[in-house]
């Protein structure tokens, strides 16, 4: 019995079943499909550990000739199966990527299946092992065992270095650990041949390529939170802040010292837009609009769109001279544009940004007032 061997398997199953459950604990609806071809691979290898150490539990206390058989054959063709799942899942990585196709799979499947093949035919004859009062012995093949999951290491290997432009150095550390590891292994035996490490190197693999699949989770919960916070906060049609944003940026001036300048505009002629030629076209008018404002404005400027065809501009700490510059060249902008808003601007104490606004709607009124009187259209159309 080689106790350092059945050791090393069993606390490497621990660690795998914990890992197991705790992704099976999540909801597996919405994950990518590598994760399915990730959950195979790492089951598989949990199987391999289990019967690996099972092989070497039974060994002299089990007298079950067929048993024994069967269970040093799974023992060492298992692991072919492993190898087919971790290449699965290391092509769809990449095929998020880039679309290549699974030939790389098909050869590794093709290689373990003859592998496994071998691996009978050599149970069967006694060449690769045989039993002897319950107790394994390596046949004269058994040198040869680890060819076949060489040559699927290779290819693995020749698809983790044409691919690696794709991954990145992150995922190439964590899925070149199923090459590296066993590689390593082989050194091991080569000096001390009763340790076989087998599937401990593969449960070792999974734990390092999960700690990197944990890690791309939290990035992409990270990604999906700060899309939805932009989505909530962002107007569908222009870009722009909307109404929740508006309102959460007067909070958070209200509770700050400093100054806030407020520009309130709201559309001219939309109404009249909307009845003669379509929302389409009234649509269009609030996004033409919209791109005057960014295009006069800068970035640090904040930019809300409150209702249908009301904005509010909001300036940080303005200084006279640039917010007296930026509403001229807003007023240019209208005016080139068939005065397609009216605006008023007011600046006060951030804690009173209420009355601000307040007095820039005023104002802007009163521009409203103008604008129907110099050009003789209905307020109502």
């Amino acid at each position: 019995m080689n106790t350092a061997v059945i050791t090393v398997d069993i606390v490497s199953g621990i660690l795998l079943i914990f890992m197991l459950v705790e992704i099976f604990s999540r909801d597996l609806k919405n994950e990518p499909k590598r994760i399915k071809w990730f959950i195979y691979f790492a089951t598989s290898t949990l199987i391999g550990v289990a019967v690996d150490a099972a092989s070497y539990l039974v060994e002299g206390h089990i007298q079950n000739v067929p048993f024994l058989y069967s269970v040093n054959f799974l023992s060492y063709s298992i692991i072919n199966i492993c190898m087919i799942f971790f290449d699965l899942y290391m092509i769809e990585i990449i095929r998020e990527k880039v679309k290549i196709s699974y030939t790389n799979v098909k050869i590794v499947t093709a290689i373990a299946a003859l592998n496994t093949i071998w691996i009978l035919w050599g149970t069967i004859n006694g060449q690769l092992f045989t039993i002897e009062n319950g107790i394994y012995v390596a046949g004269p093949w058994d040198i040869y065992s680890g060819t076949g999951a060489g040559l699927c290491f290779l290819v693995l290997c020749y698809a983790l270095i044409r691919n690696i432009k794709y991954l990145g150095k992150r995922r190439i550390l964590a899925l070149g650990s199923f090459v590296l590891f066993p590689v390593c292994q082989l050194f091991v035996v080569a000096y001390f041949p009763t340790l076989q490490f087998s599937y401990a190197t593969s449960v070792l693999s999974c734990e390092i390529i999960y700690i990197f699949i944990q890690d791309d989770a939290i990035n992409e919960a990270h990604i999906r939170e700060e899309i939805m916070q932009k989505i909530s906060l962002t107007d569908t049609l222009t870009g722009l802040g909307n109404h929740r944003a508006y309102e959460n940026a007067l909070k958070a001036c209200s509770e700050s010292e400093g100054d806030t300048g407020a520009v309130f505009c709201d559309l001219n002629g939309l109404k009249y837009v909307n009845d003669n030629f379509g929302h389409v076209a009234g649509d269009d008018y609030i996004i033409r609009f919209a791109n005057i404002l960014r295009r006069v404005f800068d970035q640090t400027d904040h930019l809300y769109r409150i209702s249908g065809d009301e904005f509010v501009i909001l300036l940080s700490e303005p200084k006279a001279a640039e917010s007296d510059k930026a509403i001229a060249a807003l007023k240019a902008a209208i005016a080139e544009n068939d005065r397609i808003a009216s605006l008023g601007y007011a600046c006060g104490k951030s804690r009173l940004i209420l009355e601000t606004i307040k007095a820039a709607e005023k104002e802007m009124y009163q521009d409203k007032s103008k604008y129907y009187v110099e050009t003789g259209r209905d307020r109502r159309k």
